[in-house]
């Protein structure tokens, strides 16, 4: 018994050490435990704190009260300042306006609605200066304590480049002025005023005279500076609250939207007009004198609207280049004809985009053969609103507006296009096309040409360029260079309407040509008249005498084309070998036509 309770004793004392043991273990574990994660808090706490401190953005935390309490260092740089310093000082102080700061332009829906939000504003430094800065806001509460903390960035930078895409978004790159975005807003803004007020607005659209040619002769640094100068003339003449914008080109506006009467406008007109035609003394050349065509338009008497007053100025400002009186009021009286015009000159560029334009050939017939030599390239215009516009029309306007060169490019590309159709159906023969006097002087359309026929793998003796007696003489030398690297090309070149002109003779000779067209003017009373059959006949024996071929436009008759042909006449094209007649038709008329196609299993 008495081992028997013993045995009983030591077995609870066993257990007993087991138990407090274990309980010592226990212990150890939770203390060690404890001690890991406190040594984890420590490592995440020190982490946030570098990374608060590493921020490039400040970080500040305000008390309930609204005083900074802790700051990290990119704040204490952006207010150019201490962690001492700024410590106690109100939100106010550092920003003094944020009652009134406005949503972030760079904030989302997510920023307004759980994160806090995004303001912008002025914050303002310790040294008193100010600068723009983005503002993120978010009320905390850590241990029992309420805390607003504040995330300060700097878009100093960001507002600069925000203001440089503003600026060139809405003015002038050139010459600063607003440009057509800013004016249109401005008169938006004008007309509302004065129908309140009732006071009329003055819309004055510019245009100088002869900049072309100074872009031509002396070069387009000298046509840029001179706008330049224009621009600060025309600003100096206005008084606060008028606007001078640039629309493009040379061309400007300036809109009056105080005393905008009839005869103050006039009188503003009047001394642009002499401003502008004192000489400019621009890049280092001699005074150059340019003159200066304004139309004038007035809201409420000519337009109730920003886009119908722009277009009565500008009629009015066509009106006066037109009849070289300097300056013209709106009167649609005299301006019916001018609307045409204008939508002429602004729509070529919608009509190529549009599909607008077409292409329409005129057979020119070999009198040596009998064969259909070539084909001559026209292009018509099939106009919305005002129908079919006959070339001799939009052309000039093309030129004159700029679109001359989208159009050549347009022309050239279509024109190649139908050669490389018509060769794949084995048909072997040239087109012909007129190149306008400003893109035979275009290095790009030469350098478009060039690149064209290299893609294309034509032959580039296919293709002839045709070219009036007046594009070449308005500059001999300029358009001997551009004709010589033509034919380097291996184009061949004509020119057209001969003798409608003045052409040198000698400058004729040296020119690399290959035809000489004679204008139909001459054809058509050739058999009536003595006088045109001798310089039919003269221009005839002038072409074979200088190596080239003589082509007659214009021929109606049978008459005619004997007459023709007995004067050695190489080439005709008329009414009488076929109307100009779209590519899907030639099918139609091969068949019903007297003149064979030459092909090129014949060849």
């Amino acid at each position: 018994m008495i081992s028997s309770s013993v045995s009983s004793a030591n077995g609870r004392s066993l257990l007993q050490r087991y138990a407090t043991m274990l309980a010592g273990f226990q212990a150890d574990n939770y203390v060690n435990v404890a001690l890991e994660q406190r040594a984890k808090l420590q490592r995440l706490d020190l982490l946030m704190r570098n990374i608060v401190e590493q921020s490039f953005d400040g970080i500040i935390a305000f008390d309930e009260k609204g005083l900074l309490r802790t700051t990290n260092e990119a704040a204490c740089d952006l207010f150019r300042g201490t962690h001492d310093d700024l410590v106690g000082l109100h939100l106010t102080a550092l920003f003094p306006d944020v009652s009134t700061f406005r949503p972030s332009a760079h904030a989302d829906r997510g920023d307004l609605e759980g994160r806090g939000s995004r303001l912008e504003g002025w914050a303002k430094r310790l040294d008193a200066s100010t600068c723009p800065i983005e503002l993120a806001l978010r009320r905390v509460s850590f241990d029992q304590t309420h805390w607003l903390i504040a995330i300060v960035r700097d878009i100093t930078v960001l507002k600069a480049h925000e203001d440089k895409l503003r600026r060139l978004a809405l003015y002038d790159a050139l010459t600063m002025l607003p440009n057509r975005v800013l004016l249109k807003d401005r008169m938006a803004q004008a007309l509302n005023i004065a129908k309140r007020s009732g006071e009329p607005v003055t819309l004055a659209i510019l245009d100088l005279d002869r900049f072309k040619e100074v872009n031509d002769t002396l070069g387009h640094h000298v046509g840029d500076a001179l706008l330049v100068d224009v621009a600060r003339r025309l600003s100096e003449c206005m008084r606060d609250g008028d606007t001078v914008a640039r629309l493009g080109g040379d061309e400007f506006a300036i809109l009056l939207p105080r005393d905008g009467k009839a005869q103050s406008a006039l009188d503003v007109a009047k001394r642009l007009v002499e401003t502008i035609h004192q000489p400019f003394s621009v890049a280092g050349c001699m005074a150059l004198e340019v003159g200066v065509s304004i139309g004038l338009a007035m809201y409420p008497d000519d337009a109730e609207d920003a886009s119908k007053l722009m277009q009565c100025a500008d009629i009015a400002m066509y009106s006066a280049k037109q009849r070289g009186t300097a300056v013209e009021r709106y009167d649609p009286a005299k301006n019916s004809n001018s609307i045409r015009t204008l939508m002429l000159s602004g729509g070529l560029r919608q009509a190529i985009e549009n599909n607008q334009l077409f292409l329409v050939f005129q057979p020119k017939l070999d009198l040596a053969t009998g064969h259909i030599k070539s084909f001559e390239v026209l292009t018509r215009w099939r106009h919305p609103d005002l129908g079919l516009i006959p070339p001799d029309e939009f052309i000039p306007q093309a030129e004159q507006s700029g679109n001359i060169i989208p159009f050549t490019r347009w022309t050239l590309e279509q024109t190649v296009g139908s050669m490389i159709k018509w060769t794949e159906e084995g048909l072997d023969f040239s087109l012909a096309l007129n190149l306008s006097p400003r893109s035979l002087h275009s290095k790009e359309i030469l350098a478009y040409l060039e690149e064209l026929l290299k893609q294309s793998k034509l032959l580039p003796s296919r293709l002839t360029l045709e070219l009036t007696e007046t594009a070449v003489m308005l500059d001999p030398e300029g358009a001997m260079a551009k004709l010589k690297q033509l034919h380097q090309l291996g184009l061949k070149l004509s020119i057209d309407d001969f003798g409608t002109g003045y052409s040198s003779l000698s400058l004729l000779r040296q020119l690399p040509l290959d035809e000489v067209k004679i204008d139909k003017s001459f054809v058509e009373t050739m058999m009536e008249n003595s006088q045109d059959h001798v310089i039919i006949d003269s221009t005839i024996r002038l072409a074979h005498n200088l190596g080239l071929e003589a082509v007659a436009e214009g021929v109606e008759t049978e008459a005619q084309m004997e007459t023709l042909r007995d004067l050695g006449c190489d080439v005709i094209q008329g009414f009488l070998v076929a109307e100009p007649f779209l590519s899907q038709d030639l099918a139609t008329w091969t068949e019903q036509a007297r003149w064979p196609l030459k092909r090129l299993d014949a060849a």
